[in-house]
């Protein structure tokens, strides 16, 4: 009765024990967290440099720097 409620009426999908997978919260957001300051860098990164060109400052010896520890958490939460 509730795997029939559940697929029927919630449309979810029924599931072998072996096709769960489980996962570290405490590293899932940690990695999240520095995915959002990567992007948080990023785009501070992107304002600055429009703020130089503005300028008349920018240059292409001006490009933004970014953490490769961020990129790399970064990187790991997307799965590449």
């Amino acid at each position: 009765m509730i795997d029939d409620y559940a697929v029927n009426k919630l449309h979810m999908t029924k599931m072998k024990s072996n096709q769960v997978q489980y996962m570290d919260v405490e590293q899932y957001k940690q990695a999240a967290q520095a995915q959002a300051a990567l992007a948080a860098e990023a785009q501070a990164a992107a304002a600055a440099g429009q703020t130089l060109n503005a300028l008349g400052l920018g240059g292409n010896d001006t490009a933004p720097q970014i953490d490769p520890n961020l990129l790399n958490a970064a990187n790991q939460v997307m799965g590449q």
